[in-house]
C-alpha cells in the first residue's frame, strides 16, 4: 500500500498564513452549518450540538473536508487543503456554531439583563456590581425591560430595538 499523505506538513510560509481561500469556504459554510444546528434544535428538538465539548457538526464537517482533500490530491494535488487551511476553516466553524446554538441564546439574552431587573434593595446588586457593568454591553433600563421579564410588549417597538441592538451586536 502506497504511503501518501493528502494534508501537507506544515511549511514555515503555512504556519503563519491564513489563506483567502480558507476564509471564504468558511463563510460559504457557516449559513449551512447554522442552518443544521437551528434545524437539529429547533425543529427536531434532537441533538445539540452545542452542548458538547467537541461540536459534532464541525468535527462532521472536518471529516468531509478530509474527504474531499483526498480526491483533491487524485486529481490536482496542488489544490489541496493545507492544515492551516483546514483549522481556520475549523475555528470559524465552531464560533459560528456557538453563536447558532440554543446556548449562546438561552443564556446570553437573559444574563444581559437579569442583574438589572432582578436587583432589589435586599440584594443590593447595584451597589455591588452594577459599577462592574459597562453599559454598552447590557440592558440596564428597567422600564424598558418590563415587557422582556412581564410580556404584553412587542420588540418591534425603536426603544426597545435601541435598548438591545448595541449589546447584542457587541457580544
Amino acid at each position: 500500500m502506497k504511503n501518501k499523505t493528502p494534508i501537507q506538513p506544515l511549511t514555515e510560509k503555512d504556519k503563519i498564513q491564513i489563506t483567502t481561500r480558507s476564509v471564504i469556504i468558511g463563510l460559504i459554510l457557516i449559513p449551512f452549518n447554522s442552518y443544521w444546528i437551528l434545524h437539529l434544535s429547533y425543529v427536531w428538538d434532537s441533538n445539540r450540538p452545542t452542548s458538547l465539548a467537541l461540536l459534532f457538526n464541525v468535527i462532521f464537517t472536518l471529516i468531509v473536508l478530509i474527504a474531499v482533500n483526498e480526491l483533491l490530491y487524485c486529481f490536482n494535488p496542488k489544490l489541496v487543503f493545507s492544515q492551516t487551511e483546514l483549522i481556520t476553516i475549523y475555528v470559524m466553524l465552531c464560533q459560528a456554531s456557538v453563536f447558532a446554538g440554543r446556548d449562546m441564546v438561552q443564556v446570553l439574552i437573559p444574563l444581559m439583563s437579569n442583574g438589572f431587573w432582578y436587583a432589589t434593595s435586599e440584594n443590593e446588586w447595584s451597589q455591588l456590581f452594577h459599577h462592574h457593568l459597562p453599559p454598552w454591553l447590557v440592558v440596564d433600563d428597567k422600564e424598558l425591560l418590563r415587557g422582556f421579564y412581564q410580556g404584553q410588549s412587542t420588540l418591534y417597538l425603536i426603544s426597545h430595538i435601541s435598548a438591545w441592538i448595541k449589546p447584542i451586536l457587541i457580544w
